[in-house]
């Protein structure tokens, strides 16, 4: 997985001129997620040096793609434009009788990733495109990982759609015909994080029946233990960069948020300026905030937190193990995570991840 995505994120930008700056559909949904959390298998190539040559020239094509709508002002004429190359050129491996399978797989994998970055950009005109390509690589290598992967990814980007009894449907689907894919149990624990910012009870019953469809799942088992600290009494003492130790013992009779993000993740970064309103709002009424970045240097976070207003108490601790170290007590899976502690001292939710939701938990604690 690492080496093609770095391909795609290293390839020579398209140089084609813009008409139009845009934001991707996710900004408005931030509950999306990268979908690169879910394992990509993808073999190399094989066959005669022609079709070596074939899925080079699409790996090219889709770093251009990748490059394109990374870039300051992508249009979605352009994004259009490289699109259809490169579903020209994975439908021409598809078709070919003289690919093998494995390539054909690549194919179908570079494609459907395309297609996934598109649809953030413009959902209207890829996501049928999307569930197409996704139906056709089933069809074409049925029980395959990338089979196993395309239907992962369309889940999970269609996952807040589903009500609970149409996922719970879906998923023992998925884990009957994909038994061993590791995504499986990924899939499990992205919808319980949806469930849980509102009903940790319903979070904790789904992950443990997903013990039953994917036994001995290190993740699944991994995310219960997490679920099981909301309640529990919450320890915590670190140094700040203002130079003071920040007790939680001492913050007893406020609510507190405890955030992870860093200024690499862009999903962190979209939520600043909702975070700093949420702590003007309700700053003066008992709430308090520790951010604790997980940057890969302290300049980067301070540099952010003096440029955007973010007054409350800043933890970067000196070392990487540290600062993993300090998230993995709370089982951080992704950034930005947030979690209410109640006036008590306990925690009072699981991770959450947007805004709203971590504005109504802060609202309903501090009426307790």
């Amino acid at each position: 997985m690492g080496l093609f995505f770095a391909f795609l994120l290293s390839a020579t930008a398209f140089c084609g001129q813009a008409t139009a700056q845009l934001e991707p559909v996710s900004a408005a949904q931030p509950w999306m997620e990268t979908y690169e959390e879910f394992s990509v298998p993808v073999p190399s190539p094989s066959g005669s040096k022609s079709s070596v040559s074939d899925l080079d020239e699409l790996y090219t094509a889709s770093g251009d793609f990748f490059a394109y709508v990374r870039s300051t002002s992508p249009s979605l004429r352009n994004i259009a434009k490289l699109q259809g190359q490169v579903q020209q050129l994975a439908y021409a491996i598809i078709d070919s009788v003289r690919q093998t399978t494995e390539n054909k797989s690549t194919a179908f994998m570079v494609y459907l990733r395309v297609l996934l970055e598109a649809v953030v950009w413009d959902e209207s005109a890829y996501l049928t495109p999307l569930r197409d390509g996704v139906a056709e690589c089933r069809a074409a290598l049925p029980g395959s990982d990338a089979a196993a992967w395309a239907e992962a990814v369309l889940m999970r980007f269609e996952l807040k759609t589903y009500s609970e009894a149409v996922f719970r449907q879906k998923i023992t689907s998925y884990a009957s015909d994909y038994p061993t894919s590791s995504n499986g149990p990924l899939l499990v624990v992205n919808y319980a994080e949806f469930l849980a910012e509102t009903d940790t009870t319903a979070a904790k019953q789904l992950v443990q029946d997903g013990l039953l469809l994917f036994a001995n799942s290190l993740l699944l088992q991994s995310y219960l233990n997490s679920l099981n600290q909301v309640g529990t009494t919450v320890v915590v003492s670190v140094p700040t960069l203002g130079g003071a130790q920040f007790n939680l013992v001492d913050q007893l009779g406020k609510v507190v948020v405890i955030g992870f993000w860093a200024t690499w993740s862009s999903r962190s970064t979209a939520l600043t300026a909702g975070l700093v309103q949420l702590y003007n709002d309700y700053s003066a009424s008992g709430l308090e905030i520790l951010s604790s970045s997980l940057d890969r240097a302290e300049a980067d976070a301070t540099a952010y937190i003096a440029a955007n207003g973010m007054v409350w108490p800043q933890v970067y601790l000196p070392t990487k193990e540290e600062r993993l170290g300090f998230g993995q007590q709370f089982s951080i899976r992704s950034l930005p995570s947030f979690f209410v502690i109640g006036k008590d001292g306990k925690q009072a939710t699981a991770a959450i991840k947007t805004i709203p939701t971590l504005r109504t938990a802060v609202e309903a604690e501090l009426l307790k």
